[in-house]
């Protein structure tokens, strides 16, 4: 479902609800809203909900200057990991904002997806080794153990030796 449509949809159960005699209390339980929440929307008229819905958003993003130097390197390296990427924005700019490497993650995907650029993952090579006849192969374990001598001195030994 859309996210506007989302929002839009619980505005209408809000105000229906509210016009059925429901409480703010009741309605911001029923619906799992905040009650100041639902005070907000019961002040609002559809036109000023839906004008508030449609306006663009003006908070700024504090990675927002970094975004097409982000593009640049995902579409020449795109198996870049976010923690490779920050540390590539880290060297790019002195002056790069105390983040959390989880901001940097949070950029790395939104600009994947909004110019579909996948992660490209390189497999790894793990496979049995081949099966050879009894007695060809052994498996040595080079540990040491504790050995008392008849004088109650204790002495290390390779197994081996």
């Amino acid at each position: 479902m859309n996210y506007y449509l989302s929002k839009f949809m619980t505005y209408h159960e809000v105000h229906r609800m509210h016009r059925e005699g429901n409480s703010i209390r009741r309605i911001s339980y029923h619906l799992g809203l905040n009650w100041r929440t639902v005070k907000k929307l019961l002040s609002k008229d559809d036109r000023s909900y839906q004008k508030e819905l449609e306006a663009p958003s003006s908070k700024k993003k504090l990675l927002d200057p970094y975004r097409d130097f982000v593009r640049e390197k995902l579409e020449l390296y795109n198996y870049t990991s976010a923690a490779k990427m920050c540390d590539w924005l880290k060297e790019y700019d002195s002056n790069f904002p105390q983040v959390s490497a989880r901001t940097v993650f949070n950029l790395v995907q939104g600009i994947r997806m909004e110019y579909n650029i996948p992660k490209e993952t390189t497999g790894r090579d793990f496979q049995m080794p081949p099966e050879l006849p009894y007695g060809n192969q052994a498996q040595v374990d080079f540990g040491f153990y504790n050995m008392t001598t008849s004088s109650t001195r204790s002495m290390n030994r390779l197994p081996l030796s």
